[in-house]
């Protein structure tokens, strides 16, 4: 959602969701929030995209988001974490007795596999190319990991390369102006004088054993006079 917000893109809501008022609060100009009544509304408006008059992105209510998912599960994912808002609920007059019988009714179905069934009965899928979300859910249903592949760094790939080539053509060029382009085989067997390792001397130190010092060999001699 930042990104969207900082590069200004449009982007769709729900009209008669509180989703508008949502959006102005964290920052959306109005006239960059595109309303949109049907889930074939919203896909038109995704598929022509901010340059075309469409959208970038759109909000919805975690139930209708994932009615339009089994929809068009194949074009489209949700890539961030739901915002947390206020949730339904019910308005009933002071004193109604209708309070603790719908209070009941919510945590039957709730507590029961009746809210299951339902699920299954009004969010199912819509085409059979699309995954199953009972047969195969999702460990982590609110967020769509963003998988890096070779595309991701397509860009890098093409920066290292045009270095890698900028290098080649440099050192051809200059290994052409130090030899004027004569006997090039000759210059590349003879060796690099300028080279570290080449420039590093062999130790002058000799393995050999020193003669003992006359010294002190004169010294342990005993004396023939005597």
């Amino acid at each position: 959602m930042s990104s969207l917000l900082e590069r200004g893109e449009r982007v769709g809501y729900q009209r008669t969701s509180f989703i508008f008022g949502k959006r102005i609060e964290t920052g959306f100009s109005p006239s960059n929030l595109v309303p949109f009544d049907t889930s074939e509304e919203c896909d038109e408006l995704l598929r022509n995209g901010t340059k075309k008059g469409g959208i970038s992105g759109a909000f919805l209510e975690i139930p209708y988001l994932r009615l339009f998912l089994g929809q068009y599960c194949n074009t489209y994912k949700m890539v961030e974490e739901p915002f947390n808002v206020d949730g339904f609920g019910f308005v009933f007059p002071i004193g109604s007795p209708l309070v603790a019988d719908v209070s009941r009714a919510i945590l039957k179905v709730a507590e029961s596999p009746e809210a299951t069934r339902l699920q299954r009965a009004w969010f199912k899928k819509k085409e059979e190319s699309c995954p199953d979300p009972d047969t195969s859910p999702d460990p982590n249903p609110y967020v769509t990991s963003r998988q890096l592949g070779l595309d991701s760094f397509r860009f890098l790939f093409k920066v290292v390369f045009v270095i890698c080539i900028m290098n080649l053509g440099y050192f051809i060029f200059c290994f052409l102006l130090k030899t004027g382009g004569k006997d090039l085989w000759g210059e590349l067997k003879k060796t690099d004088d300028e080279s570290y390792i080449n420039r590093v001397e062999k130790c002058s130190c000799s393995s050999k054993q020193q003669p003992p010092d006359d010294t002190n060999s004169q010294a342990a001699k005993p004396d023939e006079n005597r």
